[in-house]
Formats: structure tokens, sequence, C-alpha cells
């Protein structure tokens, strides 16, 4: 049942809350710093006692943000506060830049890591997570809290060792990963995660809606393609004319028409290209195709240190460790003649979309959550509460600038550029890729603007170039990643500056304050400017990402302001809206120079986004709609693990399955006919014989029993019981090797034939919307199938662990003891 809230009560509300957590902090004024911890395990006592988590937020609340002025000279503003309630509620606060996101999430993270469960704060990048991990640290500290910080590159132990704490910081991806990574361990030592309480998610928009098309993937090499075959179909894919293939640019789709396909056959030698034997040939001309007519380098990837890497669309940051699947990045290695390596073979995967919706709770943080209102309540069961600022917003968002050709668009972007910077006003730009932020900066160049460059290929200079956008006459250029995670402090960060001074030598007291003070009497100057100007170099597919860009500018009710440069031509407008585009095109020429002042192309700009944004729901919604009949068998496949490892005496998992193959294998003889005389128990007993090392079956003529009571039931039961007896004489020979021999063909046969499911599932999900060809639902098609294809798992994993168990070398079981 969905929950729905009303705006304006839920913010009464809170403040009511508020008030009463005013009065308590009064309170603690005079309260010792030791008695702190005294209080937190009280409220623990109270927890464990029964006293609900509502109950005792205002006493929480109110600890915290008194320990938080203490120990980091940092108050909790009401409205802060506002935000942590709804925080605490399992819904979105939607705050502005600069209202101190970090923050807010204290007050709610130690609140609910009181029972001890622990409570995961998810951030965008590594950078943030160990900033403020390291941040607040000291806070949780003095009220008796631990914390820790999972990055990339840690061991087990160092993760293990974070996931312990009470409070642990970290990105999406590393929390997913190990998850995945714990769910394919062999033994439960190994495993470093402690369950799934409590998520508090920093930029949620981002990694529930703009990640949530990109599952997490665990993969290795799969050596059964010859990276030849990549070379060979990006040779051919590269004589192909225009006229060989055809493009869906709405869907990012590419084929061969009829003249490819011929010379294709000629190319490689074959008759039918269509032909099933030729489906792999087939397979790497398509990635090839899409290599090197749809995927756009310093676009959708970059090439860095000799590596193809993927370039997130919507942040613009490098996606360290994410390759394309289904040999799409080989065939851009091929195409870029950089090291093909090998394709992979998918091991374990899921969406954050349902990694996350297995936490017992879930709320968020962002700027620009309110455009996705519909989409979190009705998938994550979150509603989006906007949170009053601390004080006025003081940005002007200008309307867009509207040119015909991207040529008079970037022109212009220059001369705004060159203009605004002769006064001084430090200037922030936002480009949509790395392709443009390079063009901007060579036609800067060539006028002599002096300007920083923030891309994918420079993503670990990103925290040090935004905290200083804000100084006197900066000009930055930055991809979508400048739209999130650090503040640009109008007249530069002054602790980043001493701290990179103090990279290379002491800085002195006297230092320091100078520093202080000079960045103090900038800031007032910049403002009497008019503060930060962000301009935007184009409208993006998703209006929440141009409210980030715009969002840079205004913080804490500096003065700024916005501007967005667009032209029908721009890639957005052209895939989506080319008629319309093409007809402003024709009415005006493409070589008006001067902006262009009208409603209609006003909607038209507006119309496509909105368009683009319904587009990429429905893709989300689908893609959910799929996952979620895998995440049910994943939950089925992982809790079996669990029980494997937990385990410490597996034999009746194992017995179960004795009992569950040989009701299948006797149905299969019992189920030809109802009557015992026609069953062909010679059969059986040969099959049992067989696959089970000799054991000898029960006959009819062995029994005293009417052929009228023999049943299928009674020949099901005796079997299973003779070979459940024969496995416990083998067992009891040796026990603990044994057993162990048990878990490890058990987890190995889980494992092997879970990753042979997965890739049968994707390869059923690649071909199912043909099922709508013949008026089916392609998603209830494969979920139907996707059950049955689950219990042939089922059954397989059954089959082929008794097998298994009874080839053990009792043997060797017995030379081991």
């Amino acid at each position: 049942m969905f929950k729905n809230i009303d705006q304006k009560k839920a913010i009464k509300t809170a403040r009511r809350t508020v008030k009463l957590i005013n009065t308590i902090e009064n309170d603690l004024r005079e309260l010792p710093d030791e008695e702190f911890k005294v209080r937190t395990e009280n409220l623990r006592t109270a927890l464990r006692r029964g006293t609900s988590r509502e109950k005792l937020l205002p006493d929480a609340y109110a600890l915290c943000r008194e320990a938080a002025g203490r120990v980091l000279g940092m108050r909790h503003f009401d409205v802060q506060l506002i935000g942590g309630i709804v925080l605490n509620n399992g819904d979105i606060a939607e705050m502005a830049t600069g209202e101190g996101k970090t923050l807010v999430a204290t007050a709610a993270a130690y609140l609910n890591a009181l029972d001890g469960k622990g409570v995961h704060v998810v951030t965008v990048n590594d950078y943030l997570a160990e900033r403020d991990a390291g941040l607040m640290a000291p806070l949780y500290s003095f009220l008796g809290l631990t914390t820790g910080c999972i990055t990339n590159g840690m061991s087990p132990e160092e993760r293990r060792a974070a996931y312990n704490a009470d409070i642990t910081y970290g990105t999406s991806n590393e929390f997913g990963f190990d998850y995945l990574r714990d769910n394919m361990a062999i033994r439960a030592e190994q495993k470093v995660q402690r369950g799934l309480h409590y998520a508090i998610i920093d930029e949620v928009d981002s990694i529930l809606i703009d990640e949530a098309r990109t599952p997490l993937i665990i993969s290795g090499s799969d050596p059964s393609y010859d990276q030849n075959d990549y070379i060979y179909a990006d040779v051919f894919v590269k004589s192909l004319s225009k006229k060989d293939y055809e493009i869906d640019e709405k869907e990012k789709q590419i084929g061969l028409l009829e003249s490819g396909i011929e010379k294709a056959e000629k190319f490689y030698e074959i008759e039918n290209l269509s032909d099933p034997d030729n489906a792999e040939t087939y397979h790497f001309i398509i990635e090839a195709l899409k290599a090197n007519y749809l995927m756009d380098k310093n676009i959708d990837y970059i090439i860095s240190d000799g590596e193809v890497k993927i370039v997130d669309e919507f942040t613009g940051r490098v996606m360290e460790g994410r390759r394309f699947s289904e040999g799409l990045h080989q065939a851009i290695e091929a195409k870029e003649e950089v090291q093909i390596n090998p394709e992979s073979r998918t091991f374990a995967n899921i969406t954050l979309q349902n990694y996350f919706r297995m936490y017992d709770k879930i709320s968020g943080m962002t700027g620009t959550a309110g455009s996705e209102a519909e989409e979190f309540r009705e998938i994550y069961n979150m509603n989006v509460v906007k949170i009053p600022t601390n004080k006025p917003v003081q940005r002007t968002d200008y309307d867009d600038e509207i040119y015909i050709s991207q040529k008079a668009k970037w022109n212009a972007v220059v001369e705004e550029i060159a203009k605004v910077n002769d006064t001084g006003r430090p200037i922030l730009v936002g480009t949509s890729s790395v392709e443009n932020s390079e063009l901007l900066s060579g036609m800067l160049k060539k006028r002599g603007i002096r300007h920083t460059v923030l891309n994918a290929k420079k993503h670990k200079e990103e925290a040090e170039i935004i905290a200083q956008a804000g100084r006197y006459g900066a000009v930055t250029v930055a991809t979508n990643m400048a739209g999130r995670g650090t503040d640009i402090l109008l007249g530069g960060n002054p602790d980043r500056i001493i701290a990179k001074i103090e990279q290379k030598r002491a800085v002195t007291l006297s230092e320091k304050t100078h520093i202080r003070e000079y960045c103090a009497h900038q800031k007032q100057k910049i403002k009497s400017l008019g503060g930060l100007y962000v301009i935007g170099t184009e409208r993006h597919s998703s209006s929440r990402v141009d409210n980030q860009l715009r969002g840079r500018s205004g913080r804490q009710s500096d003065p700024g302001s916005s501007r967005f440069f667009v032209s029908v031509t721009d890639e957005l407008i052209m895939r989506y809206s080319h008629d319309e585009a093409m007809k402003a095109v024709k009415k005006y020429g493409e070589d008006l120079t001067s902006p262009v002042h009208s409603k209609f192309l006003e909607r038209l700009i507006d119309r496509t986004q909105k368009k683009v944004e319904a587009n990429n729901f429905a893709i989300r919604k689908s893609v959910l709609k799929y996952d979620d009949v895998l995440s049910a068998q994943r939950k089925v496949i992982y809790d079996q693990r669990d029980r494997i490892l937990s385990d410490d005496n597996i034999n009746s998992i194992i017995e179960n399955m004795i009992r569950t193959v040989t009701e299948s294998i006797t149905g299969e003889i019992t189920g030809t006919s109802r009557f015992p005389e026609e069953w062909d128990l010679g059969k059986l007993a040969k099959n049992i014989e067989d696959e089970f090392k000799g054991i000898k079956v029960i006959q009819r003529e062995n029994t005293n029993l009417n052929e009228q009571e023999i049943t299928g039931d009674y020949v099901s039961s005796s079997l299973s019981n003779m070979l459940i007896k024969k496995h416990r004489n083998r067992r009891d020979r040796g026990s603990e090797i044994f057993s162990s021999a048990e878990r490890a063909i058990l987890l190995n046969t889980l494992d092997r034939l879970w990753a042979d499911h997965l890739e049968n599932m994707d390869e059923m999900r690649k071909g199912i919307g043909l099922m709508s060809l013949g008026q089916k639902d392609p998603a209830v098609e494969y979920a139907r199938n996707g059950r049955e294809m689950f219990d042939e798992l089922t059954k397989a994993i059954n089959y082929e662990t008794v097998k298994y168990c009874f080839r053990i070398d009792t043997e060797l079981v017995d030379s081991e003891t």
C-alpha cells in the first residue's frame, strides 16, 4: 500500500516536533560531555524495552544537535531538523544546495543506529564518503557510536570492520557489490555485511533514478570467443556505407539493410547470414555496428591509460570497474585499437532499485526530486517533502536563449563568458559531454580566456576544481559531474587553499588568518557583482540535471543567476522532436546568428524534455518489472546459500534433496500407468544404480505385499529410505570431511547452475519483445517462462548435488580420517 502525505501538513507536524526538540535542547546545555554516551545507552535500553523510535526522536535529535554544536561547531538549523525528521519517516528530503545535507543526515543516522543493526549512509563517490565519514566520526564518537567507511580497494577484513560500525559511509556501488560478493562466499566468515537495516541515500535521485537502468554485475572471463572475431567484425563494418545500415536514433538501435546483409555474406563467405549457424557472426557484426555508429568517444566513453572507460551520461563521471555487456565493450576496444579483454560471464547481478528495496527502511536527500515524486512513491514507497530553506533563495533563473544552429549557440556562449568574465564575476559552464567541454575549452583558448576544465578525464581533481570555482575571475567549464557533491563557495574555499599549501610546507596561524580574511573579502566583492553565474549549454534529458546545475549558484542566500543557451539542433531536440526542429530551421534559416524569441520553440524544448523523461521512466519501470522476476528467484537462491553456510550440519538439506530427486525419478516410471504391474521397475532400478553407484533397488518380488498394495508413494519412500540409509553409512565413515565435501559440492553446483540460469534468463529477455507480435504481454510471458526455468533450475540443483554427493570417494574419506 502506497503512503501519501500532504506537504503542508508534514512540514507543520515536523515544526511542532522541532519545538519540542528545542525545549529539550535547553536542558542539555549544562550536561557534562561524558554524560552524552550515558544518554545514548539510556536511549538504546528504552528502544530494546519497546519504546518506539518516534517517541525517542525528540530526545535523540536534541542530543545529536547539542553534541554537533560542541564537537563540530555546527548546530542544526530548525529546517535541518525537519529534514532529519523526514529521513526518519523513510521519505525524501528535497533540500536546496548549500543547506547542509551532510549534517541533516546525522540525526536520523544516530537515532536509527541505536538498535545496533547498522546504518548505511550512501554517497555518490568515494571522495564524499571519506570526507563525510571523517567529518562526522568525532560527533558519533562523542555520542558513543562508531563510524566506518567503505571505499574501493579495501580488503575484506577492512570492509568487515567498517560494516560492524554503527554508521557506515560508502557508495551505492560498494554496498551493492559487497552484497553480491557476500552471496558468492564459500564460507560464512568470508561475508562482510551484517544485514540491510536502514540506508540514507544522498543525491537519492541520481542513485535510484539515473543509475536504476544499469545493473551491478559480477562477472568473470569467458574465453569462448576469440578477440579476432571482434577485430574482423570491426574491419567489416568500417567498410560499409550509410546505405548499408539503419539507425533508430530514439531507441539507439542499429541493424543491417539488405545491401549490408549481402556484403556481410560476401565478406564472411557464407550463404545465409540469418541461418542459426551464423548467429554468432551476426552478434559480432551488430556489436561492431553499435560501437562504430552509436557509441561516441568522449561522450559515451573515454580512452584512459589505454583502456575504454564508460562515462555516466547523468553525472559525467567515469564509471570505474564497469564494462558494457554482451560484447559491446570488446567491440569498442577493437574500434579504438586498444587491448581487447575477454568477454565476461555473469555470476551475480542486481539493479540498484532492487538492492535498496531489500533494506528494512530507506530515505534520501537531494536538491531535485520533485519532478520524479510519482516514481519514488510508486517504486520505493517514499514521498518527496520539500524542506524550507534556512534563508531565502536569491538566485535569478533567466529564460533560455534559443538559437537555430549549434554554431550560433556556441559563439553566443563564448561572448557571454567573455562579457561577464571582464567584470571578474565567477562563471560555471555546464556541458553535456567530455566532447563539448573540450570544444568550448578550445574556443575560450582562442579568445584568450583563462579557464579550468572539469570532465571525466580529470575526475580526480573534481573536488579541488569545484571548491575554487567561486573565486574572483574564475571560469570553470564542466560536465554534469559539477552538479553534485561539493559546495562552490564565493571567494574560494580557504580550507582547501590552506590544505594545498600544507602539502608543501607548514602554514602559520597568521597565514591561515590572512587567507580566511582574503577569501571573506573576495566573497563580499563577488556578491556585489551578482554572485556565481551558471551557464547551461544545452538541456539535458532530465530537468533534474538542469536544476542541479542551476542549484550550484545561490547557496545560503548568496546572490546568483543562471541561464541556459539552447539550439533547436541540439542532440536531444533532434533525436526526439526532429520534424519540429527541422521546421524551425527551415523557417528561420540555419545561418541566423541572433537568438530567437518564440513561445513555440520554448514549448517545443520543454515538451521534448518531458517526453524524454516520460520515456525514461517507462524504461525504468520495464527494467524493474523484468528484474522483479529475477529478484524473487535471487532471494530463494541466496537464502538457500545462507542456510548452507550457516548450518554446521547440512545433512537435513542433502537428505531432503535425496527425497525430492527420488520422487522425481520414481514419478517418471510410476506416472506412466495407474497399474503397478505396468511399471518398468527394472528400468527404475537401473536408473538408480547408474546414477548412484550401483545401489540395489527394492523389487516387488522381495516384498510380501500384494500388487494392489504397491503404490508410487511406497516405491518412492522405499527408495528414499534406502538411499538416505546408504548416504548416512557413507557419511558416518568420515563425517567431518564428508560434510565439508558435500557443502563444497552443494555450493559449487548451486553457483554454477545459477550462473547458467542468469545467462538463460538474459537470452530470453532479449527475445521476449517478439511476444508482442503475437498479442502477448512480453513481461507476463517473461514471468511465466522465468518460473518454468526456475523450476528446472531447482530440479537440476537437487539432481546434480545428489548425484555428485553419491560419487564422493569414500576410500579417500577413510584415508583422511
